[in-house]
């Protein structure tokens, strides 16, 4: 069940110039926006029917800009999400009639490119916010304490921002991701940091649909799957030790992650084992990186891997709502007594699809905790 596509929404889907949802030559099938914080940027799949030569009629080829408008009849937004051609896919239906399957990809097509600049000195943060004003993007991004020459060595911008957000170190807690989001927004944040603000909204079981000044949403359908196992095991969840070879003063140097701070009282780590399980050795230091270099990897690692009970959350209308943000989820399941019980679980959004067609619409928002109760400020 969905909200009605043309009663709420004025919708419209522009590859180059050709429209796929209202002109002629093309009959609209359906539509996916997909984002998640782990995917990086933002992907679009579009499903339409048309003549034979309609591509080349269109001029759609690799690179083809591709404009998806979003206007709310009801609340006060208007959106359009900006993707390239990157994959194009030719099914016949019919004796006259072709199926395309059209993927898109965030209009930001420097991700693949080398970076302009190879080195930039200053903290991690003022990288991304380098990039942000070198490439025009909107921008969210947490201050860090890791300055450093920040050097690019045969990797496009994608690969090297992944290794300088691996290597940024706010605090002894924080945890570092980035990522773009639908909006073409830069984020580079740390998820603790973002755990210590208020919820922007609330996730209630129901059927209505937000209002502009409603902080509550609704859900139909939620999935909840525990990932802890396989996030501790290949992310150092459970710490571990590290050594590097120090050429300015000939020591093998330790580091070890040990802070890990807990937003739930039942955190998915096992005290027991907590204590480290590996090993490993880094690079010579010869004294080119901040202070927490080493650590920062290892840190950065664990402390996300412990973000690893996951809900999907199913909504009948397109909401609000944006990548990285913290929300407050009630969930209702049964005591002993067969009695429903309440918990209300605090939530990062890391995941968001929105699925048009032709005669509906409706989002899956997916989240990510530690757990699913309380408040709790013990380290692991």
């Amino acid at each position: 069940m969905a909200s009605n596509l043309r009663e709420f929404y004025e919708f419209k889907i522009l590859i180059g110039n050709a429209s796929v949802t209202t002109g002629a030559g093309a009959t609209f099938i359906n539509a996916t926006i997909d984002e998640g914080i782990e995917d990086l940027y933002s992907i679009c799949t579009i499903n339409f029917e048309g003549s034979e030569s309609f591509i080349d009629e269109a001029a759609i080829v690799d690179g083809t800009p591709i404009q998806i408008f979003v206007k709310s009849k009801e609340l006060n937004f208007n959106y359009v999400y900006h993707f390239r051609v990157g994959k194009i896919t030719v099914q016949q239906s019919t004796n006259s009639s072709f199926r395309y399957t059209i993927i898109g990809y965030t209009d930001f097509y420097h991700l693949f490119e080398p970076p302009t600049n190879f080195a930039f000195k200053g903290n991690s943060s003022q990288v991304f916010q380098n990039i942000a004003d070198t490439y025009n993007l909107e921008c969210e991004i947490d201050k860090t304490n890791d300055e450093q020459l920040w050097i690019c060595s045969e990797q496009n911008l994608k690969e090297w921002l992944s290794y300088v957000a691996s290597r940024g170190w706010r605090d002894e807690t924080s945890g570092m991701f980035w990522c773009i989001d639908r909006h073409r927004c830069l984020l580079y944040k740390d998820i603790n940091t973002l755990f210590g603000l208020p919820s922007t909204y609330t996730f209630a079981p129901g059927t209505g649909s937000a209002t502009l000044d409603s902080k509550t949403m609704y859900y139909i359908n939620s999935t909840v799957i525990n990932k802890t196992i396989e996030e501790n095991i290949q992310n150092n969840g459970y710490g571990g030790s590290d050594f590097n070879f120090n050429l300015l003063n000939y020591k093998l140097e330790e580091t070890s992650a040990k802070k890990v701070k807990a937003y739930s009282n039942i955190i998915n780590i096992n005290k027991e084992v907590s204590k480290g399980l590996k090993q490993s050795f880094h690079p010579f230091n010869v004294g080119n990186y901040h202070e927490h270099f080493y650590l920062s990897h290892d840190q950065n690692t664990r402390v996300l891997s412990t973000f690893s009970t996951y809900f999907s959350l199913v909504c009948q209308f397109f909401q609000p709502v944006r990548l990285g943000q913290i929300v407050n989820v009630v969930k209702n399941s049964l005591t002993n007594g067969n009695q429903k019980k309440s918990l209300n679980v605090k939530s990062m959004i890391n995941h968001i699809q929105i699925n048009f067609v032709e005669s509906n619409v409706n989002m899956s928002v997916g989240l990510c905790t530690q757990g699913f109760n309380g408040i709790s400020t013990e380290t692991y």
